[in-house]
């Protein structure tokens, strides 16, 4: 029996682990419908500039090269070179547009974000282009500042709002607004090539601030296909789980119904070793039909009556039950322990 129910758990507990298996490879393949596409790509940008000089008795050159410190009042106008690259690992689709602006920040101070008034300029009229199966952007432009005039337009500003003590700022930038399309990805890159200068009457020092950050970067989507099949098999997945969920329960219910039929050899064996010296093992069951029967709950009734009569209890096995027969004159006083006794409590 005992090795009945070993094998009967050992198929079962291979019944569970192996539907467990199925079940995640199923579900595993149900959500492996997302896909992460990316793209990436590569910025190599640059800002050339020169500042040119008015006529002058202390300068010898027409124009200053860019990474100098500058005096304001002998500016005249600065030429800048805009160079906007950026190229991608694969081919892309899209288009862009881009303009060169000029803005004018008058600010409380240098170290304040507080902001007094700020005028934007379109310097060059907007460009746009489309492209196909193109792996890079290339973008040139070229404009000439003309700094006195901004220098002017700011000067007349403060003198009518009657403010003073403030600095003002001139930043010159490429804007570039593009959009790009390739493997089911579709965004936006937008970009400024930007330098930046203070604005002031005064033959003050100044330098000119770029900010043409090149980065390498990657654009990242996941994607999720809708085909039913995926379903599928998140729905077969999920009924194996649901089966292996079953056999565990049937592991653990049989091991408690085990234990509580084994109850049986325990209590047989208990009596069989405690009472060894009165009882007697008979091959066939005793025939008492006529004998006045008396039948016990609990084998202690039994032993008590033994006390009585001192007589042996024999004692006769079947399949499915333990006989215990004190005889005794016409009396018969009879204790069974039967197997189905076990079994309706184990349910």
């Amino acid at each position: 029996m005992k090795k009945k129910y070993q094998k009967r758990q050992i198929l079962l507990f291979i019944f569970m682990i192996s539907f467990i298996i199925i079940g995640c490879i199923f579900l595993k393949l149900g959500t492996s419908n997302k896909k992460t596409l990316s793209i990436k790509y590569q910025e190599n940008n640059d800002i050339d500039y020169k500042v040119h000089l008015k006529d002058n008795n202390f300068f010898d050159e027409e124009y200053l090269e860019k990474g100098k410190s500058y005096i304001t009042s002998f500016i005249d106008y600065i030429h800048i070179d805009y160079f906007y690259n950026i190229s991608f690992d694969h081919v892309i689709d899209g288009n862009y547009k881009y303009k060169i602006v000029a803005e004018i920040e008058l600010n409380k101070d240098t170290n304040s974000s507080e902001n007094y008034w700020t005028k934007r300029y379109d310097i060059s009229e907007l460009k746009e282009e489309s492209f196909k199966l193109k792996t890079e952007i290339n973008i040139r432009e070229s404009v000439d500042i003309d700094y006195n005039k901004y220098n002017e337009i700011l000067s007349d500003f403060k003198k009518k709002a009657s403010i003073s003590n403030t600095e003002g700022i001139l930043k010159v930038y490429l804007d570039i607004n593009s959009n790009i399309e390739s493997k089911n990805i579709k965004t936006p890159l937008n970009k400024k090539l930007l330098i930046k200068l203070p604005l002031s009457q005064n033959a003050i020092e100044a330098t000119i601030d770029m900010d043409a950050t090149n980065n390498v970067n990657e654009i990242s989507k996941t994607i999720k296909n809708k085909n039913i099949v995926y379903l599928i098999f998140i729905i077969i997945g999920l009924s194996f789980i649901v089966i292996s969920v079953f056999f565990a329960y049937s592991i653990i219910k049989n091991k408690k119904l085990y234990s509580r039929k084994n109850q049986y050899e325990v209590e047989l064996e208990k009596i069989l070793n405690t009472y060894d010296s009165i009882i007697v093992d008979t091959t066939k069951n005793i025939n008492i039909e006529d004998y006045n029967i008396i039948e016990v709950n609990r084998f202690e009734e039994l032993i008590d009556a033994h006390s009585e009569v001192r007589m042996p209890i024999n004692y006769y096995q079947t399949e499915n039950e333990s006989t215990f027969i004190l005889l005794k004159d016409s009396n018969a006083w009879i204790y069974t322990l039967k197997k189905d006794d076990y079994r309706r409590s184990a349910r």
